[in-house]
């Protein structure tokens, strides 16, 4: 695949024309390591519970930026693999309550 089918790629919502060219070109230098990252994310957050992890959490966890970590998590999600639990914890950064992720079992239940 050419580098300009790649960057094709990243239009899937339109979004991704906005980014800047060292994000595309970031993006499009990751796409081999997506699917490793998702499955650490995954396996971190399945590992969890029902006490799952939020952004913050898997981040320091698994040594990811937000960058890198969020894109992965958004996929999981769109695919059904993880879904908010609705609960919320303070962010070790700015003390805001944020999203606790949760697996979701292929049957689409909060796995326990």
């Amino acid at each position: 695949m050419s580098k300009s089918e790649q960057l094709d790629l990243l239009n899937y919502d339109g979004a991704p024309s906005q980014w800047p060219d060292t994000s595309r070109s970031a993006a499009v230098q990751a796409m081999p390591f997506a699917h490793t990252l998702e499955r650490k994310v995954l396996e971190f957050i399945r590992g969890k519970g029902e006490y799952g992890a939020t952004d913050a959490e898997i981040q320091v966890e698994l040594g990811l930026t937000p960058q890198t970590q969020v894109p992965r998590r958004n996929t999981l999600c769109r695919n059904g693999l993880l879904k908010d639990s609705g609960r919320r914890r303070p962010s070790p950064q700015t003390g805001r309550r944020i999203i606790i992720w949760i697996y979701r079992d292929f049957r689409g239940k909060a796995a326990e």
